[in-house]
């Protein structure tokens, strides 16, 4: 690249270059075909989009994509900065930080902070932005087939679980469990992104579209008559599944301890004859999470820190805005 100044690179929201972000996109992220087709079917049409260009050549990327998010009791459309990248042979250049700043400062009067799943923190850490949610990495390896199957089959029963797919639902119900789901979770979080039915049904389109779906858990409940059954919402995960292995993105735990949630993403394993899961889960919603392996029999866990979400706040109450969001949000791996 010539010597250049931060006049020769060219900003523009504009959204004519399709091609041109896509093709960045499969060379910074390689995601596979079918979840790009999801994004830029689904996603894309509603966002905005950041592009840098040198010259005529699309150099940088910057996508916000909007959600509504329930803060201090009020409604926001926060923006969730996905979809940064720079041309491999235009990095470490300076175009990001330039980007990321403009972009920032487009923002900044919408809502009281914007949020991100950091690739590397420290970069997004010079930025302004600070980490407010923090998660763990759960790999779960079978290792005594037998011993596990009977123990978890044992445990999902005596705890009463019920797992139903929600591509199954009908739209009613996507909006019905909507309601449920915000009014679950505004009563233990201060800040969270609001669900809706379409929420609800994107979140299902992108988990087909890479073999997996997303999964309501219920636990049962009888009144003195065993015909009164009733059913309450544990939690909600959502899981691709390559070969053997499942992978849970999205871990909702609607109860002050997620083991029973945890217990059915494992007991899904068992049924679809998977021998691993990566379960990714906010470090507080599993009691004891670090002895979660001594919960079951027949499997192995090894635990590993995960990306968490940063969020950069907008406000002459920045410190206030932080303080208020960190422990007490829930992000789950939205795109």
């Amino acid at each position: 690249m010539d010597d250049y100044t931060t006049k020769d690179i060219v900003l523009s929201y504009e959204k004519n270059n399709l091609n041109q972000v896509k093709e960045l996109w499969d060379e910074a992220f390689g995601d596979p075909e079918m979840f790009t087709d999801y994004y830029f079917e689904n996603i894309y049409r509603k966002n905005r989009v950041l592009s840098a260009y040198y010259k005529d050549e699309l150099v940088g990327m910057i996508h916000l994509n909007p959600y509504k998010v329930l803060f201090d009791k009020r409604e926001h459309e926060c923006s969730y900065i996905v979809g940064v990248a720079v041309k491999e042979h235009m990095r470490g250049k300076g175009i990001m930080k330039y980007m990321l700043s403009n972009a920032l400062d487009d923002i900044k009067d919408e809502a009281p902070f914007a949020f991100l799943m950091p690739r590397k923190q420290e970069f997004y850490n010079s930025s302004g932005f600070s980490m407010v949610y923090f998660n763990r990495i759960l790999e779960c390896s079978i290792v005594d087939e037998n011993e596990f199957e009977r123990d978890i089959t044992d445990c999902y029963s005596s705890l009463r679980l019920h797992t139903i797919n929600l591509s199954g639902l009908s739209i009613d119900e996507y909006d019905t469990l909507a309601c449920k789901i915000n009014d679950l979770l505004a009563s233990k979080y201060v800040s969270f992104s609001k669900r809706s039915k379409e929420y609800l049904q994107s979140m299902v389109k992108e988990h087909l579209c890479q073999h997996g779906d997303v999964y309501l858990v219920n636990a049962i409940s009888y009144g003195d008559d065993e015909e009164d059954v009733c059913e309450h919402p544990v939690g909600l995960f959502s899981c691709d599944v390559y070969d053997d292995v499942i992978y849970v993105e999205r871990f909702e735990t609607f109860v002050d301890n997620g083991f029973p949630l945890l217990i059915s993403v494992l007991k899904l394993a068992q049924e679809i004859s998977c021998s691993r899961c990566t379960i990714t889960v906010a470090e507080h919603d599993i009691d004891d999470i670090d002895n979660v392996d001594k919960l079951v029999s027949g499997v192995e866990v090894a635990i590993s820190d995960g990306k968490g979400i940063m969020a950069i706040p907008f406000t002459d109450k920045s410190e206030d805005i932080l303080k208020t969001i960190k422990g007490n949000c829930f992000f789950d791996e939205i795109v």
